[in-house]
Order: structure tokens, then sequence, then C-alpha cells
């Protein structure tokens, strides 16, 4: 393989391991058969698991978010918001907002670190960077909001 092949085949491995790493620790599945050596800098890895079977990284963030320490942003689009979305999320959609550069004011102004939510992981990321860029503290999760409301992160409300 050449160096472009190689480096694209690295990249499909990191996202299948990724997926079947989430995938595991979603399910609750014994993590003894992963591979040790195994790290990924976006995932969190089997020793992270708490008791409740969330990784630490979800429960550090939930317990942020429930006192007050930081602000759920929930960066899907109005019409995902619509029909379900935790009860402490505000909503600040990417496509239609921040991706156009328009940040709430609210936001600019908090002291507060932002925790990032988006329905896939992918808006969250983006918006985590384009957020941090502008001097705010951010803290992306890259879960899905299925992943996030069958860990019970937050409360829902559905309109």
């Amino acid at each position: 393989l050449s160096a472009p092949q190689k480096g694209f085949f690295v990249l499909c491995c990191h996202q299948y391991y990724s997926k079947m790493l989430r995938r595991l620790l979603f399910v609750g599945a014994s993590t003894s058969a992963l591979i040790p050596a195994f790290r990924s800098p976006i995932r969190s890895t089997a020793r992270s698991l708490v008791a409740n079977n969330m990784p630490s990284h979800l429960a550090e963030a939930k317990k942020m978010v429930d006192t007050g320490d930081a602000i759920l942003l929930d960066v899907r689009e109005p019409n995902e918001w619509a029909q379900s979305h935790f009860s402490k999320a505000v909503l600040v959609p990417y496509h239609s907002q921040l991706a156009d550069g328009i940040i709430p004011k609210a936001l600019i102004q908090s002291e507060k670190t932002l925790v990032i939510h988006c329905a896939h992981g992918i808006r969250s990321q983006y918006a985590a960077r384009l957020l941090a860029d502008q001097g705010l503290s951010t803290i992306c999760l890259y879960e899905s909001f299925d992943e996030l409301c069958a860990l019970e992160f937050d409360d829902l409300e559905f309109n």
C-alpha cells in the first residue's frame, strides 16, 4: 500500500474499532476480550466505566450539568428538538445558526463550560471546535442522542 492508502486504512480501522468499542460499552458487554493496547482518543476506554455502565467522561459531564457548572447545549435542528430533548438542554442549532456565525450573546458572556451534544456526534464536534475558537470552554459528547437517552444522561421532554 502507498502512504496515502495506509493512512486511509488506519483511519478506517480507527473508526471501526471506535464504533465497536462504543457498542460494547453501550450494551454493557464484557470488555475483557478487547486488545489491552487499544486506545481511542475519541471514545472512552473500557476502564472508564462507572458502576451504572455510564462512561466516566459522561458521568463527569452529567454532574457538571446537574450542579449548574455547565450548560447542556443541543446543536440539533428545531425539528429534531421538537420530537424530544433533554430537559436541561438549550437549543442552539448548528446548521441554521452556529455555522453561520450566529452565537447567542448569553453563551459568549457565560463563564460556564458548554457540554455539547447532537444526534450522532458529528455536529457536536464542529460546534465544539467553533465555540472553542471563540474562547469558550467546551466538552463534546461524541455519543448519539439515542445512546445518551439509553444511559439516562438527563430527563427527556416531548412536545
